[in-house]
């Protein structure tokens, strides 16, 4: 008889460990693995094998190594009769129920094994288990192809047997439906009469020759409450009672683990909010129109509304108004380097806010996107841009135009270069980080105003190696700050900087204790790893803010 070919794939785990001449442990070979278990050679199967390198241990098996493992199949499908992966039993029965959701329709079985004793170790359980692995007969191959794991948790035929005859019952029900127009009505007719038994009540209202017209102010009609308003950065929004918020502490809001809150404030229900995406749309919703959600549960998502929200879209700046017909405008900066102003009274509600958002800002092209948006009056603005070069104007260089136009030149960028952040420059300092995690302050004052459309100066010293890119910037507030009517007003909250490696690792840093730094510095690491690490996102602590109303 033939003998089978099966292909050993080696990810890691337990299974493919032996010990050391010092009594450790370390990965072994492919040939190294088969020669501990002699019996294999007694089988009729032929093995190859491909190994993973490095091993990874299955507490850090990743989707990449799940994509590793299916593209390794199809590579080797046509060659071999069988697939055996050695994978670690921590995550073991995970990594086999993805896969099979990966590789449908498949006519060879794949067999995921493990151990909890290495290879190399007396009365190791892996020698068991890889024969067994290789030593299936034609009957059970097929079973092992043609099973469905979510079956494995559900395997009483009984129950099977009566779910399968109520469902051809219904079908044979819905079909008679169907199929004869007389036996639709007549069930119509039925269910009619029950709904009319159920509920019937004497008619309380009356037919009239005419009518008069009725005009109601809607805004008189909404009770004035208080209310907790929040908003995420992924787009779920909800209000809270004040009963729930109080019960809760501000990091125990209801959210995605992949989301986090960027706007919570107390508010009435007689107030608007309106949100503005980073791909240039502004959403509005009467606050007594949010969902009443509990502070603990996650909210309502803007797509299960709005129905031009993108699925890369997602909420820069949100604020509770009391009205549109006021004076105040927004400055946009664009990462292609594009400014504009726009009156707040652009965005009076318009007849389809409830399912559609409508632009404040235009872009360039798909690769282009808002990095900055907030109100603001006569301030200067700062714009910083990824490389390193920083420009100071005042505002009323930038002309306000209409929520659809472009707007004008902001920096001159150049082909590598995109712009990274933007911020009203009404404080004594600002603070900068770079991707290798390194932050620093620096003096409002070492960037002198000038106009727009210009380069800027540097605030970052370039490297050969490694050179530092600007990951995010903003404005430090300040205790005390005394503003007058042609300023924006400052938060005068402590500032928390979050930042997250790209190995998970969360850093914080109080901006109002850093010291100020030289211009052209690089600054200073965050931690002594950060460097190799660098950043993966980076954000200020969120604040709970009083409403305006609310003293």
């Amino acid at each position: 008889m033939k003998k089978a070919s099966v292909l050993l794939i080696i990810t890691g785990g337990t299974i493919s460990m032996g010990r050391k001449a010092n009594n450790s442990l370390a990965p072994l070979s492919c040939n190294q693995v088969l020669a501990s278990i002699p019996e294999i050679q007694d089988m009729n199967v032929n093995i190859s094998s491909v190994a993973f390198s490095p091993l990874i241990d299955s507490s850090d098996i990743s989707l990449d190594n799940w994509v590793s493992i299916c593209e390794i199949i199809e590579q080797y499908y046509a060659s071999y009769d069988g697939f055996v992966v050695l994978h670690g039993t921590d995550t073991m029965s995970f990594s086999a129920s993805v896969v099979s959701f990966m590789l449908e329709n498949l006519s060879k079985p794949v067999i995921f094994t493990g151990s909890q004793l290495p290879v190399g170790v007396h009365r190791s359980d892996a020698k068991e288990n890889l024969k067994v692995s290789y030593d299936f007969t034609e009957e059970q191959a097929e079973a092992i192809v043609t099973l469905q794991l979510y079956r494995l948790t559900n395997t009483d035929v009984v129950v099977l047997q009566e779910e399968e005859a109520e469902l051809r019952e219904k079908i044979a029900m819905l079909a008679a439906i169907i199929g004869d127009e007389r036996t639709m009505y007549n069930l119509m007719k039925k269910e009619l009469r029950e709904v009319k038994k159920k509920f019937a009540t004497p008619r309380l209202s009356s037919l009239e020759d005419t009518a008069k017209a009725i005009e109601i102010d809607t805004a008189s009609l909404i009770a004035e409450e208080d209310t907790y308003v929040s908003v995420t950065k992924a787009g779920y929004i909800k209000r809270t009672s004040p009963r729930s918020f109080a019960a809760s502490t501000l990091e125990e809001i209801g959210k995605r683990d992949d989301d986090r809150l960027i706007f919570v404030q107390s508010a009435k229900t007689t107030q608007h909010l309106l949100m503005f995406t980073t791909l240039g749309n502004v959403i509005y919703r009467p606050i007594h129109e949010l969902a009443d959600i509990r502070w603990k549960d996650i909210g309502e998502h803007l797509s299960q509304t709005i129905t031009n929200f993108e699925t890369n879209e997602e909420i820069l700046y949100a604020e509770v108004v009391d009205q549109f017909e006021d004076a105040t405008t927004y400055f946009a900066a664009t990462r292609l380097g594009q400014i504009k102003r726009v009156e707040r009274k652009e965005f009076s509600p318009w007849r389809t806010y409830k399912s559609k958002s409508v632009k404040y800002a235009k872009l360039k092209d798909e690769t282009d996107q808002i990095v900055a948006v907030a109100p603001i009056k006569l301030d200067d603005v700062l714009l910083v841009s990824q490389n390193g070069y920083a420009l100071r104007f005042n505002i009323e260089e930038v002309p306000v135009v209409g929520a659809k136009a472009a707007g004008v030149k902001a920096m001159n960028l150049k082909a590598d270069d995109a712009l990274q952040a933007a911020f009203i420059c009404n404080t004594s300092s600002f603070y900068l980080l770079t991707q290798r995690g390194s932050l620093k302050r620096v003096s409002i004052d070492e960037i002198p105003a000038t106009s727009r459309a210009k380069r800027g100066l540097q605030v970052l010293r370039e490297l050969k190696n490694k050179p530092h890119r600007v990951f995010l910037a903003g404005a430090v507030a300040e205790q005390g700050f005394i503003g007058d009517l042609f300023s924006t007003e400052v938060e005068e909250n402590d500032q928390t900087l979050l930042v997250q490696s790209n190995k998970g690792t969360i850093y914080e840093s109080r901006l109002q204790d850093l010291n100020l730094s030289e211009r052209t510095s690089n600054g200073s690491f965050i931690s002594d790893t950060i460097s190799d690490e660098e950043v993966f996102d980076a954000y200020l602590k969120e604040v709970f803010k009083e409403s305006k109303e609310n003293p």
